[in-house]
Parts: structure tokens; C-alpha cells; sequence
């Protein structure tokens, strides 16, 4: 595949681009992969996707699943029994309150000799074995009950929501900060069953709507706006291979010199700078998609309606991720797929909160449409105008989801999902031509998916 060679974008250009390109997405994902795996442990302590399955956990027994028998709750806390030392002082406190204190003990044990230890983690591992010397409930409640703030402080630092509930067993004085902790627990297990039942309602309507679409495309009533030739002449893969080099540089330096991370987004723009000098600005935005469509309003409702319709691809992502994660856990490898942005949430007052939720639901989906679904997207789309429509678009729409899914930091578990994201907005901007759609539809995600990442997690 090639640009056209109009404006000096020929093989040899769009080789080099391409190189460009690729390098970056390594880089990136090499960073990621670091960041999230290479620290000192604390990143899997306090995960949010292992402190929501340890609430789970203790939901479901308080909420009376007996059936959550010891070898279910031992193959539940698999991943962190297996996961660095810091990961598994969680786990211990879980075990202890649905099997009994040897349970505890015996992750106590497997802690002492596994690695990435650190003093602080040392010091709540040595509490905790105290709390649980004997196996005597009401001895496990009297020692729980002689803890010091310090100390009650020291194993919430460390254990997170685990922590607090370690520090309150059963039979405990502190009857109402143990209702508390599991109150939290029961909450957390009302929540995820209302999400499961709206998100089956919007499920239901996405079918609806794909049969819909369906129906339309075949009677001629829906076309797809989308028009390659606006496209030809315009250098889009040189244009992208900057904006990522660029964004790239900023997310590499940001480890050394945080603050360049928050100039990083508009900095990248100047990608913009030289290709509006070549072909000029009118025809550049209109190659990208930064059009007006049928109407403002009317294209914002469309990409409300691509949210929806675009579900069962996302859907499938999941299942392919959540595949993912149950055969790293088989291989005793990480299975944290979350974003590292939520680790931040659940201290995070309101003002921090809205200014990720700004950078996630307006920021974001701007430059990644701009960038992803408008000049690779567009350059891929030019690059493959001589097949059919259908391959084209099918080529097109997954080549820059597989890219797009690359330079996030969800690790190689979330690549189905992020991927199946990337195609579904891939399609929005076939679908309407302009780029409103899919930045809505991408909106939508990043601003849902956090404000339950936060409602979970407070």
C-alpha cells in the first residue's frame, strides 16, 4: 500500500512513515508493559481490578453464597497468591475472613518468600500474623480490638479496603466499622448487578439498531458518507507518523519530567502545521473529517446511536480480553488490564476527578479521532481504494484499531477490547464522514467507563 505521490508522500516516504509509526507503538507498549508490571509491587496491590474482585469476594459470602467454598475462593485469589509479594497481603486478608486464619497464615508464608517486598509491607505482614496466631475467633477479635490507630492505619495504607477489614474480624468491638467495610463490599456487588442490567438494556437496543442499519443499507435508505477522494493528495500517514512521534516523546519523558505529560495533547497539534502549508488548511480538515457533517446536532446523535450500535463489537473484545486474562492467570502471568488513570480515583477529590474526566471524555477523544479514526484511518481507506468497499473498510478499520489498541497502556490483555473500541469508531466514520460521530461516540465511552471506574471504587 502507498499514499499518492502528489504532495512528495511515494513509497519511499510512506515506507519510512510506516517505520515511524511502528517504532513508537513498541516503544509505547514497552513503557506500558514496564509501568505496570516492572515496579515494586505497589501497582498490584493496589490494582482496581484485584481490589474489586476481593470485594466481590467477600460480597457474595456475606450476602449468603455458601457455595463459595474453599477451593472457589482459593481459585478466585489465584492470580494474587501468584502475583508479587506486596499483591498477596490483599489476598491473605481475604482468605483469612472466608476460610479461617491458617489460610491466612499459609499466604503469610508464600509472602515471606517471594520478592518485591519492602520494609513498610514487612511491617503490615508482621500485624497480620499476629492477628492471626491462633485460630481461635474471639482471641483473632480481642487482638483486632488492641490494635493501635497506628497500626489500623499501617494495614489500610498498605491493604487498601482489605487492610480495614483485616483489622476488623468477626466478633469485634468495632461492630459498626465492620459493617461498614462490608457494607462497602455489598454495595460494590448492588452496583455491578445494576450495570449488568442496563448494560443487557443497551445490549438489547444495539441489536435493534444493527438490525435497523442492516435493513436500511440494503433497502438504500443508509449510505456511508464516507469519501475517499477527499483523501487523495493529502499526506495523512506522514501527518499521523508526527502527531505520534511527538505524543509518543511527551509520554517517554513524562516518567522523568511529569509535568511535560500535561503539554504533551496540545503540543502535538503542531503535526498539523506542515501538511495545512501543503495542501492548505480547507482541504486538510476536510481530508481528517473535520466537517459539520448533515448538521451539528444531528451528527452528535449519530455518534450517541454508534455508541449503542457498537456495543456487540466491544462485547466481543471483552469476551476475547476476559479469555486473555483467565489463560494468563493459568500461566501465573499479570492479568491487570486496567487503565493506570483509575488507579488515581478513589482519592481523587472532585476537582481532580473532573479534570481527568476533561483529559478522558473531551481531550482524548479528540486527538485520538483526529489522529487515528481522521489521518490513519483515511490514509489506510486511500491506500486500499482499488479493492472492494467492503475490504477496504474491513482492512482499514482494523489495521488502526490494532494500532490504536497498541499505544494504550492497558497491557497486551486489553488489546481485544480497546481494538474492538477502535473499530467500532473506525465504522462511525465511515458511516457519517465526519469525525463528530465517532469523538462523541469515543466521549461516551471514556466518560462512562470512568464514572464507574470512580463509583466503584469510592
Amino acid at each position: 500500500m502507498s499514499d499518492v505521490d502528489e504532495h512528495g508522500t511515494g513509497r519511499r516516504a510512506t515506507g519510512l512513515a510506516w517505520a515511524v509509526v511502528l517504532l513508537v507503538c513498541a516503544a509505547l507498549a514497552g513503557n506500558a508493559a514496564r509501568e505496570k508490571h516492572g515496579g515494586d509491587g505497589d501497582a498490584a496491590l493496589r490494582s482496581p481490578v484485584s481490589q474489586i474482585d476481593l470485594k466481590l469476594l467477600v460480597a457474595e459470602r456475606s450476602l449468603g453464597r455458601t457455595w463459595a467454598t474453599e477451593p472457589d475462593v482459593s481459585r478466585r485469589l489465584a492470580q494474587p497468591d501468584a502475583g508479587p509479594g506486596t499483591a498477596r497481603l490483599p489476598a491473605a486478608a481475604v482468605a483469612a475472613e472466608l476460610l479461617g486464619a491458617a489460610a491466612g497464615r499459609a499466604r503469610l508464608d508464600a509472602y515471606e518468600q517471594s520478592g518485591a517486598r519492602t520494609p513498610d509491607d514487612d511491617a503490615a505482614a508482621a500485624l497480620l500474623r499476629t492477628l492471626w496466631a491462633t485460630d481461635a475467633a474471639d482471641e483473632i477479635a480481642a487482638r483486632a480490638d488492641a490494635l493501635t490507630d497506628a497500626e489500623r492505619q499501617t494495614l489500610a495504607t498498605r491493604l487498601s479496603w482489605a487492610g480495614r477489614l483485616a483489622a476488623r474480624p468477626a466478633g469485634t468491638r468495632d461492630g459498626a466499622g465492620r459493617a461498614q467495610v462490608l457494607g462497602e463490599a455489598r454495595r460494590l456487588g448492588a452496583t455491578l448487578l445494576i450495570v449488568a442490567a442496563i448494560a443487557a438494556a443497551l445490549f438489547v437496543t444495539s441489536l435493534v439498531l444493527l438490525g435497523g442499519a442492516a435493513i436500511g443499507a440494503a433497502t438504500g435508505r443508509f449510505r456511508a458518507r464516507f469519501d475517499v477522494r477527499r483523501c487523495e493528495g493529502v499526506p495523512l500517514l506522514p501527518t499521523f507518523a508526527a502527531w505520534l512521534t511527538v505524543l509518543g516523546a511527551t509520554v517517554l519523558a513524562s516518567r522523568a519530567l511529569p509535568w511535560i505529560g500535561v503539554i504533551g495533547m496540545p503540543l502535538s497539534l503542531l503535526a498539523l502545521v506542515w501538511p495545512a502549508r501543503r495542501v492548505g488548511w480547507t482541504r486538510l480538515r476536510v481530508a481528517l473529517g473535520w466537517t459539520r457533517g448533515r448538521g451539528l446536532l444531528r451528527e452528535i446523535m449519530w455518534g450517541v446511536a454508534a455508541y449503542v450500535a457498537g456495543l456487540p463489537i466491544v462485547f466481543a473484545g471483552f469476551i476475547a480480553s476476559a479469555l486473555l486474562a483467565m489463560l494468563a492467570r493459568r500461566l501465573g502471568l499479570p492479568a491487570d488490564a486496567s487503565h493506570p488513570i483509575v488507579h488515581g480515583l478513589p482519592g481523587a477529590d472532585t476537582a481532580a476527578f473532573a479534570g481527568t474526566l476533561f483529559l478522558a471524555a473531551v481531550a482524548a477523544p479528540f486527538l485520538e479521532e483526529t489522529f487515528f479514526r481522521g489521518a490513519l484511518y483515511g490514509h489506510l481507506r486511500g491506500a486500499t481504494r482499488t479493492w472492494s468497499r467492503s475490504a477496504s473498510v474491513l482492512v482499514s478499520a482494523v489495521t488502526s484499531a490494532l494500532l490504536f489498541a497498541a499505544v494504550h497502556p492497558q497491557s497486551w490483555i486489553g488489546v481485544p477490547v480497546i481494538a474492538s473500541l477502535g473499530v467500532a469508531f473506525a465504522l462511525a466514520r465511515e458511516w457519517r464522514g465526519s469525525l463528530i460521530a465517532p469523538m462523541v461516540a469515543h466521549a461516551l465511552t471514556n466518560a462512562g467507563t470512568l464514572s464507574l471506574a470512580r463509583t466503584l471504587l469510592s
